[in-house]
């Protein structure tokens, strides 16, 4: 369960003893009381709540939740449907404009929608037409920290037509100095942990005043000069995560700390912009980041059921060469062993807008305990159908025990499969590996983590007597 702050908005608003419109009614809170807000599992459209030393529930879509959560914005056509529950069919609470940032209460969907919160209350969204900024963070964290509080220490250029300056950090949209305009140069300095938001000034009749603008609507204008590398930390590193993460090449982790996922990110990212693959952000990579002239990982990729997923091999962009240590193996590392983790990272990039690469799936076994410590399969099972809780665009969809399923499962729609395999003859390894399968027409493909170990497709027909299948695990894309 999380817990959030949060005001009451649009006059009175009921406690109720359960999470039901008839359910008993405790008191009545009036407007603009700050409260402590739970959430609850399965309550999709209710907080719950303490006051005047009564607990219960109240509607969400009467609540602001204020400086909480993390910040998300809308990247749709149009404006975009704020819903009372994560459901299409659920009634519409407001919309929320183009460009416009919400909080974002949850680190993870719930069948492909975000509860996000504003000054107009609090509902759902449809995931698909969110770009994530920063994720909820610890609910210990003290947003009034000030991280480097000298005025004037840095200075950013307004990314969006009338960004919002507040008054105050709470980022109320109701009490506002105004709004920037698009290409405006502004002082910028952190204030809060999570780098949610930044300090600015505002001039007021030639006087100025201390302003709150979301870190998302400033790019900074670092020095473009100098080289940063993996073991660096600073705002600067939180800058180009955040810009990397836009265009599609990193996950949306904004620490300051350059880790290794994002030497993986910034290798993606000058190989496809043609630029010397180092690893390392020297400042041509660093200027074309920040240019709008870069090419962004879904401007020539996009997988569909008539075209083959994107192809990464294990030994490729320097990862090759990536600790996946286990006890059995304790020099473990992605050219290795990592046949399953750079599968994963092929079938999540196939079903995603940005690039997953190996790196990033084998911390997150790592992190998971997912790693297969004595065995030959790189990883544990739970990794395979665990997958959905890292990223939620994808559905595990069981497994295969034989390929006349896996056929089956690859209709020609949004569908993959990776298939373990034992090939002792040397068409896909030389023993044990996994692949990501796909199916075009009458024909089934394989994508295999070993360079120049995919073979010509089959047909279903051809796979009924393979002496190298083991088993398989399905996955479909989810859309909305």
């Amino acid at each position: 369960m999380a817990t959030f702050n949060g005001k009451v908005i649009d006059g009175g608003l009921n406690l109720r003893k359960t999470a039901s419109s008839s359910g008993t009614i405790l008191v009545q809170i009036p407007e603009n009381t700050n409260l402590t807000l739970i959430e609850e599992s399965g309550k999709t459209a209710w907080f719950k709540t303490t006051y005047n030393n009564k607990t219960g529930y109240v509607m969400a879509e009467f609540i602001a939740i204020t400086n909480d959560g993390g910040t998300c914005t809308n990247t749709s056509s149009g404006k975009l449907n704020i819903r009372k529950t994560p459901s299409s069919s659920a009634n519409v609470l407001y919309q929320a404009a183009v460009g416009g940032t919400l909080r974002l209460l949850d680190y993870t969907s719930t069948s492909g929608w975000y509860r996000v919160s504003s000054s107009k209350g609090t509902g759902w969204a449809m995931s698909n037409y969110l770009t994530i900024n920063t994720y909820p963070g610890a609910a210990e964290e003290d947003d009034e920290e000030e991280v480097t509080p000298t005025p004037g220490e840095a200075v950013g250029t307004i990314r969006f037509n009338a960004v919002t300056c507040y008054k105050t950090s709470s980022l109320d949209e109701d009490n506002t100095w105004g709004t920037f305009p698009k290409n405006a140069t502004v002082p910028v300095w952190f204030m809060n942990e999570n780098n949610t938001y930044y300090k600015t000034t505002w001039t007021v009749n030639g006087v100025e005043q201390i302003g709150y603008i979301y870190s998302s609507d400033v790019m900074l204008n670092e020095d473009l000069t100098g080289t940063i590398e993996e073991g660096a930390e600073g705002n600067t590193v939180i800058n180009c995560k955040q810009l990397l993460s836009e265009l599609g090449y990193h996950p949306y982790r904004y620490t300051k700390v350059f880790d290794s996922i994002l030497e993986a990110s910034v290798r993606v990212f000058q190989v496809k912009n043609g630029l010397t693959e180092t690893g390392k952000i020297d400042s041509a990579t660093r200027a074309a980041i920040n240019s709008t002239n870069t090419f962004c990982w879904i401007d020539n990729f996009e997988w569909t059921p008539l075209s083959a997923p994107h192809q990464w091999f294990m030994s490729e962009h320097g990862w090759g060469t990536h600790p996946f240590p286990a006890d059995a193996n304790p020099t473990g590392t992605i050219g290795m062993d990592g046949n399953s983790v750079t599968a994963m990272a092929m079938l999540l990039t196939a079903f995603s807008d940005r690039a997953v690469t190996p790196v990033e799936m084998a911390e997150f076994a790592l992190e998971r305990d997912y790693r297969d410590h004595n065995g030959q399969t790189g990883v544990r099972p739970a990794f395979y159908t665990e997958i959905g809780t890292y990223y939620d665009k994808v559905d595990y969809n069981g497994t295969a025990n034989s390929l006349a399923e896996v056929a089956a499962h690859l209709d020609g729609s949004y569908h993959l499969a990776i298939i373990e395999v034992n090939n002792n003859n040397g068409t896909f390894t030389g023993g044990h590996s996994q692949l990501v399968c796909y199916r075009i027409g009458d024909k089934v493909y394989v994508r295999s983590p070993l360079n120049t170990k995919n073979p010509d497709p089959f047909t279903p027909e051809e796979w009924a007597n393979a002496g190298w299948f083991v088993t398989a695990y399905l996955y479909s894309k989810v859309h909305g």
